[in-house]
Formats: structure tokens, sequence, C-alpha cells
């Protein structure tokens, strides 16, 4: 919960640094894969050190965010599919394929 809560803050800060650009066809918000592997790289730094070095440690993440973006595509013709297929063996037992 808490690494979910941080990487929340740390998006909405970041999607607020992105500054659109003129010719851009989309726009853009922060990748949130992105910023929850930087979290979960430095998720000890940010609980055992200090106040000074954790400020700076989610300032340097924000900063970072910022610059990896993904596109907001509205209106989007076909949805993920979010149903899971049947598979023919089971988790432990995953094809090679």
């Amino acid at each position: 919960m808490y690494l979910s809560n941080l990487a929340a803050i740390v998006k909405h800060q970041s999607d607020s640094l992105i500054v659109p650009q003129k010719g851009d066809k989309h726009s853009y918000q922060s990748n949130r894969t992105y910023i929850l592997n930087r979290i979960k790289r430095n998720i000890v730094l940010l609980l055992r050190s200090s106040l000074r070095v954790c400020h700076e440690a989610l300032l340097r993440i924000i900063e970072e965010s910022a610059r990896v973006l993904s596109i907001i595509r509205p209106g989007r013709k076909y949805g993920r599919y979010k149903k899971h297929t049947r598979r023919k063996y089971y988790n432990h037992m995953k094809s090679c394929i």
C-alpha cells in the first residue's frame, strides 16, 4: 500500500512538470511502470535514510519520471482484453513459447 501511494504522489508531481509541446498530436503522462520500478529500486534508501536524503531521492525520481512519458490515447477503438484465457497448462507448467 505504501508503494502504490508513493507512486501515485510521484506520478501526480511529475505530471505537473510535463510541458505540452506545440506540435504534439497527443497529450502525455508519466509512465507508471517506470515510476514503480524506480521506487522499488530505492525503497530501502527511502525507508532507512535521513529526511534530507529521502527528499533528494524523491525529487530525483520525480524529475526522471517527468522525462519518461507515455501517450494518452483518447477515443481508443479497442479496449484491452481483461479476461484471462483458459490455459492449457497450470502456471507452474508454462509452455516455452
